[in-house]
């Protein structure tokens, strides 16, 4: 534990930046808009041609501006942003994210209680163009995450506050290759082993930009391929981590096949995909876990268009992909349900109406099993920008083909209370809250006692409110 009488670390946030003048004044406004008070801000810019240069002229001292002579893409900036600071801890930020007033008060407690972790990261938002949210990312891994990690990067850009101390021991301060993305950044402090923690409220905004999907999908196959090389063979990388090596390859190569059929590179795409179709077969060539990555990346906030990219890729297929092209159906099902779901948050009804027919007469099994479409129900009810989550769940089911049974929607409501339960201990909500959306639960549906993680959140909360705690 932390001197409380001690003066407060100093953090220092780095946004690097490159020809975006007006998202980076945003961004550099929330990060003075911090309820932190010992913060510098660190703009480091890579020879921007525009008028950067005035606009931050305007802040003064308030930020310390860094611009290079020359472009160098990205790798070099980071750097010399990272050499200028003098900060215990570091926050990277991009340049048209944002951060919530409390981040950093909220990390910089997580961090100064406990000597031992590395760093801790956030729940957040994705946001358009035009600030407007799309969707809310939670429940986020913590603790030793570098397996996960290797799964895949589920951390925001923004979110990690790292100890500096943990940078210099890594290859960070001194290595291009590992400073050039941020996966690579969050993989360089996993590997010291150390723990990390999570705040899993959202505590900022990753900006979806419509032309920033990836277009040199090569490029980045060139470079992440040998990162996750040179991850699984650092002296560092724990032992009992090497039998994750089939199944991070795999899934990379997953990730690049979407990226590639995304931007219509179909023999690339083929290729990635028949290469993770082989290397993992538990996930790839298992029927559900493969519909529901690929129903994952097509809803994705970065495809504007879920069906043309279906479409696209079944026409498309490697050799290896006729368990996908069996299950066209039942993929086109989820992703209409999805759409409905995406249509009803944004008070589309009309709209949401055909995708829900659609997605009925592609898979009309789907609507006789309770499990699958409750567990879609609640997925989009509480990923999606929804406030009258009650009144969002009775709309979808007025939706519903040939209407469902009252024990069906029971059913529904039960678990949704289940996991808004779950979900709202996870955020750290008050208690009486969090135990009244529980005892409705159990009203609803008295299965929901057979959900372990139920048990413990309702056994917890009760234990803080009879202590007088809220």
């Amino acid at each position: 534990m932390s001197d409380r009488s001690a003066p407060l670390p100093l953090v220092s946030v780095i946004i690097p930046t490159y020809n975006r003048p007006e998202f980076l004044r945003l961004t550099v406004e929330s990060v003075l808009a911090q309820t932190y008070p010992n913060i510098e801000v660190i703009v480091a810019d890579d020879a921007s041609t525009d008028h950067t240069p005035e606009v931050m002229a305007a802040y003064g001292d308030r930020v310390r501006y860094l611009r290079e002579p020359v472009n160098t893409g990205g790798e070099q900036v980071i750097l010399t942003g990272l050499a200028a600071a003098r900060g215990k801890y570091i926050n990277f930020l991009d340049h048209d994210d944002l951060m919530y007033p409390q981040k950093i008060a909220r990390q910089v407690k997580r961090l100064e209680a406990d000597e031992r972790l590395s760093m801790a990261h956030c729940g957040y938002h994705h946001i358009d163009e035009n600030g407007q949210l799309l969707e809310t990312i939670t429940t986020l891994p913590e603790g030793y995450v570098l397996d996960e990690l290797l799964r895949g990067d589920f951390m925001w850009s923004g979110a990690p506050l790292i100890r500096r101390s943990c940078i210099d021991q890594s290859e960070i301060a001194t290595s291009l290759f590992w400073c050039s993305a941020d996966w690579a950044r969050v993989l360089a402090v996993g590997l010291m082993g150390r723990p990390v923690a999570c705040v899993q409220e959202p505590l900022g905004a990753y900006r979806i930009l419509p032309h920033s999907d990836i277009s040199n999908v090569r490029g980045l196959e060139e470079w992440v391929i040998p990162l996750l090389e040179m991850v699984f063979s650092h002296p560092k990388f724990p032992a009992s981590s090497l039998g994750l090596r089939d199944e991070a390859f795999a899934r990379m190569r997953f990730f690049l096949s979407c990226r590639y059929y995304a931007s219509h590179q179909w023999e690339d795409a083929k290729r990635n995909l028949e290469a993770a179709l082989t290397g993992y077969p538990p996930v790839f060539q298992n029927r559900d876990a493969l519909v529901e990555r690929l129903c994952e990346d097509a809803l994705s906030v970065r495809v504007h268009d879920p069906e043309q990219f279906i479409s696209d890729l079944l026409e498309h297929l490697p050799p290896g992909g006729a368990l996908i092209r069996e299950a066209g159906n039942r993929i086109y099902s989820r992703i209409h349900f999805g759409l409905a779901l995406r249509a009803l948050a944004r008070g589309d009804q009309e709209n949401a109406y055909v995708h829900m027919q659609a997605a009925y007469d592609q898979e009309p099994a789907l609507f006789n099993h309770r499990p699958s479409y409750t567990a879609l129900i609640v997925h989009y009810c509480l990923l999606l920008p929804v406030e009258e989550k009650l009144q969002f769940i009775d709309q979808v089911l007025a939706l519903w083909p040939r209407g469902l049974s009252a024990g069906d929607e029971r059913y529904v409501r039960g678990w949704f209370f289940t996991s808004w339960t779950i979900y709202e201990h996870s955020l750290e909500h008050a208690p009486a809250q969090i135990f009244e959306k529980g005892v409705r639960a159990l009203l609803h549906s008295p299965g929901a006692i057979k959900n372990g993680q139920y048990r413990s959140v309702m056994l917890a909360t009760a234990r803080h409110l009879l202590m007088g705690r809220d």
